[in-house]
């Protein structure tokens, strides 16, 4: 059967915010096997023959829907400085309190220095700022946890918040509201992202890669939005690019092609044209932010505190039960209430 994509993409008559739920989901489940350096033996990796991996379906789920849903959030604003608001409302109050918890609680818990010289050391406001401003973002703390970082999932807010500040310069500038030239900066980004394997890797690459690796996502989804009415989603299409990706996902530059349109096709498929599934549930609740950005200090506490020897699953299943308050808290007390001030800035 052929279907074509909703008029309104945020409706609740869709999966878009249950998919968002299953992608954090992914990141965590990879991430309970990175964590116990076992990366090889996650599934997908496994059935991909390492092409692929949970987390990467899961941030590409990520970006496709962000780019898809904050353009037409742009559009539904009242001007720049409301949708920018919108977009501070929905990152940052959460990710401050997050930061606030992992260095003024978690740190002192588990740091091996003394609780002092924990706090005169540069490193630790170093990672405070970074955290809360999303501007030179830090990953350590001194001796804490050990190679893995507190929190490696945070290395995505940045790259995405810098994407919404670009897509507004694209409508400040006009270059939004002309889609034959919109479509030359996906085109210029994919040119970029699929030329990557023959740049050579220098301190400004290191510093671009991933915001090179994940525009091409972000900036299709935004695309789409405009062409919505024109996109059909059938199950013989979705095949189809799947396992024309399968079988060339490991052809240099070419894997990156069929990556993207096969995965973005997925992400579109999966959003639009199953089943609803937990309409009145997420009509209420949004978990997924806090699940993404929570999961991986507490997969690190866990596995510092005596969960050291549990197996990926018995991770995966211990780190979902101790986030459900977390979550709840998370979204109830300060992202559902923070998102209610998004019309003072009208």
């Amino acid at each position: 059967m052929v279907t074509g994509l909703s008029t309104d993409v945020s409706k609740t008559s869709n999966n878009v915010t249950l998919l968002r739920h299953f992608a954090a989901i992914f990141v965590l489940i990879s991430h309970s096997f990175d964590l116990l350096n076992r990366s090889a033996a996650e599934p997908l990796s496994l059935l991909s023959g390492g092409a692929t991996s949970l987390s990467r379906i899961g941030l590409i789920f990520f970006f496709f829907i962000s780019g898809l849903l904050i353009t037409q959030s742009l559009y539904n604003s009242a001007g720049i400085t409301h949708f920018l608001w919108k977009r501070v409302l929905r990152i940052y109050p959460a990710l401050i309190v997050l930061i606030f918890l992992t260095v003024f609680i978690l740190g002192p818990v588990f740091t091996a220095m003394p609780i002092g010289a924990y706090f005169k050391n540069g490193q630790t406001w170093e990672y405070f700022f970074g955290g809360i401003s999303l501007i030179r973002l830090r990953f350590f703390l001194p001796g804490v946890f050990d190679e893995h970082g507190v929190n490696g999932s945070l290395w995505s807010l940045p790259v995405e918040f810098r994407f919404y500040i670009l897509l507004a310069v694209f409508f400040i500038t006009g270059v939004l509201k002309k889609i034959k030239l919109y479509i030359l900066f996906p085109g210029l980004f994919l040119f970029i992202y699929l030329a990557s394997p023959y740049f050579s890797i220098n301190p400004i690459w290191i510093y671009l890669a991933p915001y090179i690796s994940w525009a091409g996502f972000f900036f299709l989804g935004s695309f789409v939005f405009f062409v919505r009415d024109k996109i059909k989603m059938n199950l013989a299409i979705l095949l189809a690019v799947l396992v024309l990706w399968y079988f060339t996902r490991h052809i240099i530059i070419i894997n990156k092609l069929t990556e993207l349109i096969a995965f973005s096709y997925l992400t579109l498929f999966l959003s639009f044209s199953t089943p609803v599934l937990g309409k009145n549930f997420f009509s209420k609740n949004d978990f997924s932010y806090s699940t993404y950005i929570y999961a991986f200090p507490v997969q690190q506490i866990l596995l510092h505190t005596g969960s050291d020897k549990v197996a990926p699953l018995e991770l995966m299943i211990l780190t979902l039960l101790v986030l459900i308050p977390f979550c709840w808290f998370s979204w109830h007390c300060i992202e559902k209430p923070a998102l209610k001030l998004k019309n003072i800035m009208q």
